[in-house]
């Protein structure tokens, strides 16, 4: 009873002695983890809140200037049509040309934004008026038409000179007196009418439809439907996200902006033009609009007008382009952060806490290893595990049974001697250094070793070595080696990595199965004569997701996909993860390919659908190639090989689809043989050359830079177009002399223009993101800049926005490297990748070319115009130039110099075709002479 209280006291010093290490060791690591919490919090609430603030400032601002946009269009369209000399003298004053009333009619039926247009005479009588309804434009006949002398907009326009512009409040339209109903808010744009001898006969009147207005705002600003609104200068809602509260000014409803955040919100953004300002509510970005305005063109003698002027027609009247963020939406980020800080830190500390525990321990247990040892003593004999005792200097003292049963050295044997005796030699010397540091520092050691016994034969073992220290010193007195055979462990390891055929992300079939399976198939379709077909399915756009979203994402995309194309197949088939984003299917006993085909359909159909990441929609798609046994292949090789070939025609043809492979597809990779042959002669005959493309600046009529194009004249086929020979030399690699001969010959070419004096622009250079990889890089360009003698502002580098994301990171780091020299990078062919905001901010970019598949149809489609003028503000908000490509005639350059107005630059066949370098300073003699 009293040796069983001594050792329960025993236990009892111990753990406190653990306990009390445990928080020393605890404090200073807590504190320190409790900083750097903090810190992150802090930086992670600004990053947020800043990013916030600065999307909500482009909306605010996007919206503005879709608001005056809008009635920019329309005072347009109202001034061409009152350019018509429509009145005659001798008609008398309801003297209207036929033709023109029916423009008006063509005009109010194409456009849809004009209730109402209306021709008053200089007495305020309707000498017409044309109304919109369900599509349609309808002359209002003689007996309906109303005297308008005692409007507002007839009192103010009809003093107004010509060309002038009256534009008046939103008001409701009413007719004969009474409020139209539905409602129907409009704007009037006025300006007076002259008949051909040029005196003023009335005023021509375009009743504007002001919800077109909401649609346009809301058309330019994201999040609409949260917290973005127009308001009146007495703060009343135009636009709103309740519909019920727009217009109520208008009805003498007290509907306003300052009811639901307060007067005093209201006061600070009615008092300064723009703005950002957090209150108890949320977080409110405004800008100020002033749609009313007189607009007059100055005249000059024998011409169109040549300027506009401005001015107010309403003191203090204008519009608020408001966006409020409630507050709950500000706490949810902070709350998101939190959320973060206690997903690591929780986890984080409970490790340390582990760590901690441990030290402690090991400390206190370092004072009880004599102890231990003393106590171990007793049943050294008996355990199972070879035990080898050595004294400070690494001689053997002492060895238990089992170290003979392993080794099958006895203890005679090996006293006196080093365990080195024991080594099998394929651990080096720098293994065994490391493991004596590891001894001196912590006083242990642990780990895999390979020995050798008596007999020669090497196995694995197991070992712990552990230094046991002199009575109260830190001196070593010796070590203590503890150690079993595992040669039956490692084979059992060994036999569990063979037969571990599934892959571990996704649960599918891994690559030693599928093969395995696939050669089965085989086997078993020679032996009963059917047929079954091999399907290789590539994820399309997946790289992007793993660099934008995350490898996590990838991840959890992954293992939906291959889940989705589980649930479309038979039990009987398999499906197989072969590696990254590459999957197999193996359809066994199908009848026909048609069954195949429904398959791929399936599979094209479920992969599209979109993939939930945290609420957030990733779409991805598929492109498959199919081959089918016997037909195609008869062993397993050929038959991965045709269905790789197969999969790659699907993407060649677009992507998110498949094709079966077919002779077409071996005369096509002949094909690409052939051109990559021929191409390396053309490298060798130096059978390539370069033309020039002029880019033009229109707002000062000069030459801004020349674009290089390649160009290969076959002196048998002709000239062959890029599209066909690039992508080969990409794939090949030859893309690597190409690109270093072009930078050679584009460099020489503009110091030679330089020398003959031509005007100062810069030559662009094509670069492929495959350069990178290949070496062409800041020291390449220096190199071929200083033999040349040629300034780096001579230079820009051109590519395209999905070249640029193939491998975000590295391109980012490529750029930048090649900016920081002075050279401009521009970005080709923008609009048709991944374009947004967040890219031109992240890239070093300096020009925008908008690709010409936007241009082509600009001036007949107005999604193409909304989307050019979109990336034009884009652009224009980070102060990066723009250029057009493809502008093939004057009524697209016109329009797009309209869009820009910071101005734009143009590339196309309007001025100019590419051009060889000889006839390419004929053009700029002569476009500089002109």
């Amino acid at each position: 009873m009293k040796f069983q209280t001594k050792v329960d006291n025993f236990r009892i010093s111990g753990y406190r002695r653990k306990f009390t290490e445990f928080v020393r060791i605890l404090f200073p690591w807590t504190l320190l983890l409790a900083l750097l919490v903090a810190l992150y919090a802090t930086i992670q609430n600004e990053s947020r809140t800043d990013s916030l603030q600065l999307r909500e400032e482009l909306n605010i601002g996007l919206g503005g200037r879709a608001v005056i946009q809008e009635l920019d269009s329309v005072l347009s369209d109202l001034l061409a049509v009152s350019r018509n000399s429509w009145l005659s003298v001798s008609g008398g004053i309801n003297g209207i040309d036929d033709h023109f009333v029916h423009t008006l009619k063509v005009f109010s039926e194409e456009k849809g934004l004009y209730d109402q247009i209306r021709v008053i005479d200089m007495n305020g009588d309707e000498i017409m008026r044309i109304d919109h309804r369900q599509g349609e434009a309808h002359v209002r006949p003689a007996s309906e038409l109303q005297n308008k002398a005692d409007r507002y907009y007839f009192k103010e326009s009809v003093t107004l000179e010509r060309g002038e512009v009256f534009i008046s409040p939103l008001d409701l339209n009413m007719e004969h007196g009474e409020i139209e109903r539905p409602l129907k808010p409009m704007i009037r744009f006025v300006t007076p009418v002259f008949d051909n001898l040029g005196g003023k006969r009335g005023v021509l009147v375009l009743n504007y439809y002001a919800t077109r207005l909401i649609e346009r705002f809301r058309s330019a600003v994201a999040n609409i439907a949260d917290h973005a609104m127009i308001v009146t200068n007495e703060g009343y809602w135009i636009a709103h996200p309740n519909p019920d509260k727009e217009w109520g000014f208008m009805l003498n409803r007290d509907e306003r902006y300052m009811n639901d955040h307060g007067m005093d919100v209201w006061k600070r953004i009615a008092s300064s033009e723009t703005g950002q300002f957090y209150s108890g509510d949320g977080l409110h970005t405004y800008s100020t609009v002033w749609p009313l305005k007189t607009v007059g063109h100055g005249v000059e003698s024998g011409g169109e007008s040549s300027h506009i002027r401005r001015q107010n027609y309403v003191d203090g009247y204008y519009w608020k382009m408001i966006s409020h963020v409630p507050q709950a939406a500000l706490d949810d980020h902070r709350y998101e952060i939190l959320g973060q800080i206690f997903i690591v830190a929780v986890p984080l500390y409970l490790l340390l806490i582990g760590i901690c525990w441990i030290l402690a321990s090991q400390k206190v247990e370092q004072k009880r290893i004599q102890t231990d040892l003393r106590l171990a003593a007793s049943v050294f004999e008996q355990v199972t595990e070879g035990v080898l005792i050595t004294d400070d200097k690494n001689i053997i003292r002492s060895v238990n049974p089992a170290f003979t049963r392993i080794t099958g050295y006895t203890q005679d044997e090996v006293v006196g001697c080093k365990p080195s005796i024991l080594s099998s030699g394929k651990q080096g010397k720098t293994f065994y250094q490391e493991m004596w540091i590891q001894l001196a520092r912590h006083g242990c050691w642990e780990g895999e070793i390979w020995n050798k016994k008596k007999s020669g034969e090497v196995y694995p073992e197991r070992l712990s070595i552990v230094a046991i220290n002199k009575e109260r010193s830190s001196e070593v007195a010796a070590y203590a080696a503890l150690f079993q055979d595992i040669t039956e462990e490692k084979v059992l390891q060994n036999r569990l990595i063979k037969h571990a055929h599934f892959d571990n992300l996704t649960g599918l079939a891994n690559r030693l199965l599928f093969m395995d399976r696939l050669d089965q198939a085989v086997t078993e379709s020679l032996r009963r004569g059917d047929i079954f077909a091999l399907m290789f399915i590539d994820l399309d756009r997946f790289k992007v997701i793993n660099d934008t979203i995350g490898h996590d994402a990838g991840d959890e995309v992954l293992r939906q996909v291959s889940l989705r194309i589980s649930q479309v197949v038979r039990q009987s088939d398999t499906v197989a993860r072969l590696g990254g984003d590459e999957f197999t299917v193996i359809l066994k006993n199908i009848v026909n390919n048609g069954d195949a085909a429904i398959v791929g359909e399936k599979i094209i159909e479920v992969v599209a659908k979109p993939v939930n990441i945290d609420g957030q929609d990733v779409f991805i798609g598929s492109s498959i190639g199919i081959t089918v046994f016997p037909d195609d292949g008869t062993d397993v090789e050929t038959l991965l090989r045709n269905a790789d070939l197969a999969m790659y025609q699907s993407k060649q043809s677009g992507r998110s689809q498949y094709h079966f492979f077919s002779n077409k597809l071996n005369s096509f990779t002949r094909q690409k043989l052939e051109i990559e042959q021929e191409l390396r002669k053309a490298i060798e005959n130096r059978d390539l050359s370069l033309h020039y493309q002029p880019i033009i600046d229109p707002r000062h009529q000069s030459i801004s830079s020349a674009e290089a194009l390649l160009r290969w004249n076959h002196a048998e086929k002709g000239m062959i177009s890029p599209d066909i020979f690039i992508p080969v030399a990409e794939e090949t690699g030859l893309i690597e002399q190409i690109g270093e001969w072009v930078m050679y010959e584009a460099v020489r070419q503009a110091k030679e223009w330089t020398d003959l004096g031509l005007p100062k622009f810069s030559t662009s250079v094509n670069l492929s993101s495959r350069q990178l990889r290949l070496g062409f890089n800041r020291a390449f360009v220096e190199k071929v800049l200083d033999e040349h003698g040629l300034a780096t502002e001579h230079i820009m580098f051109e590519i395209t926005e999905t070249a640029m994301m193939e491998d975000s990171d590295a391109s980012l780091k490529w750029l930048d490297s090649l900016r920081e020299l002075g050279i401009k990078i521009s970005i080709d062919d923008f609009g048709t990748g991944y374009s947004s905001l967040g890219y031109l901010k992240r890239f070093p970019v300096d020009v925008v070319k908008i690709d010409r598949s936007f241009i082509k149809n600009i001036t007949t489609d107005r999604d193409d115009q909304s989307l050019t003028r979109a990336i034009i503000a884009m652009a224009d908000s980070l102060g990066l130039a723009v250029v057009a490509e493809g502008v093939e005639n004057a009524t697209q350059l016109d329009l797009l110099t309209d869009m820009a107005e910071f101005g734009i630059k143009i590339q196309g066949f309007h001025y100019s075709k590419p051009l060889p370098a000889d006839e390419f300073v004929q053009f700029v003699r002569s476009f500089q002479a002109e």
